[in-house]
């Protein structure tokens, strides 16, 4: 098995902590929710921390689903449709435990509305688990023989048919827009040339030799970023709808909270966490503004009102940097339901 961090697991628990009548014995059923279960690390805290509370772990890669069970003791969802998972959760109302869901994120608060529920605390890791670079087959690794790059294997276009179906001026977009690649054009056209692809290891071949001035991967100092690491990020937010996913999730899911909730965004690149702090500056207050009276909503007739706890995203302590240099561009941002007056 291949070692797992849990990005910014004390700064989670933290704000886990605020989940108001958590100390009330009449208080109502703690429902959390991990929208991206991965290796189960937050969710396992979050298990620890709230051990009465019924915690909803959701993973769209059936892969990683059952690698979760490996780790903790996981009561399985299986079933991807909707209203077959609404029947299931509606069953677990008072179930004690991580109950695992096949499901992507996005369609998140579609459900937790079909089954009549609200969340007191609901995070969402937007970051790719090191399980998919590291393991053979899935076409993550620059080394790898497979180009898919499907989280959900029932996605209905991979990275192959991109790079060997599309026209070089939709590649060039692709890379620009989801990587903010610099030599998209040099890059696509390159690709266009060199058709078909058939590996990760030949795609990043074709990078590097696009790029103006590369050193070889021989003469390349091990500590740099790999020469394609953009454009491997362009095709894997494309290929699995990452930032429609997140768009979606940002809409719902803050109207899915209880009184006192809070909705915790972890990002990876500038591309979501400018999404989750458009979105919360959209419907929320910062925590110290001077006129609360000022607060944004999400809808002038909802009357729902957030609070921003987190006018700046936290970053990753350098202890955490040093043992998991992944979680270097990781930033969190919170925003919290306000309380029923």
């Amino acid at each position: 098995m291949t070692p797992h961090y849990s990005v910014l697991l004390p700064e989670i628990l933290n704000f886990a902590k605020l989940i108001p009548g958590v100390d009330d014995p009449g208080a109502e059923k703690i429902i959390l929710v991990d929208g991206t279960l991965g290796d189960a690390g937050h969710s396992t805290a979050l298990a620890q921390l709230h051990p009465g509370a019924l915690i909803l772990g959701l993973d769209q890669d059936p892969e990683m689903l059952g690698r979760a069970q490996t780790f903790i003791e996981l009561k399985n969802i299986p079933h991807k449709r909707i209203s077959a998972q609404k029947e299931e959760i509606n069953s677990l109302k008072e179930f004690s435990g991580i109950a695992g869901m096949l499901c992507p994120f996005g369609k998140l608060a579609g459900l937790l509305k079909s089954a009549g529920m609200e969340a007191h605390f609901i995070l969402l890791d937007l970051g790719v688990s090191q399980h998919h670079f590291l393991t053979a087959g899935r076409g993550f690794s620059f080394q790898d023989d497979s180009l898919d790059m499907r989280m959900d294997p029932e996605l209905p276009v991979d990275a192959a048919e991109i790079l060997n179906t599309f026209e070089a001026e939709t590649l060039e977009g692709i890379f620009r827009e989801l990587g903010e690649e610099r030599f998209a054009g040099r890059i696509a056209r390159l690709i266009v040339k060199h058709r078909p692809i058939q590996s990760s290891r030949q795609l990043a071949t074709i990078v590097r030799q696009a790029l103006p001035g590369r050193p070889s991967s021989q003469d390349r100092p091990r500590t740099s970023i790999h020469p394609a690491t953009r454009i491997f990020q362009a095709l894997r937010i494309y290929v699995n709808r990452e930032l429609e996913e997140l768009d979606t999730a940002l809409e719902g899911l803050p109207g899915c909270l209880t009184a006192g909730g809070l909705l915790a965004v972890i990002s990876f690149h500038s591309l979501e966490d400018r999404r989750v702090k458009q979105t919360f500056q959209r419907i929320g207050e910062k925590e110290k503004k001077k006129s609360p009276e000022k607060a944004y909503r999400i809808r002038p007739e909802s009357g729902l009102e957030f609070t921003i706890l987190t006018p700046h995203p936290l970053t990753a302590s350098d202890r955490e940097i040093y043992e998991n240099p992944a979680s270097r561009s990781a930033k969190l941002r919170v925003l919290q339901k306000k309380h029923r007056k």
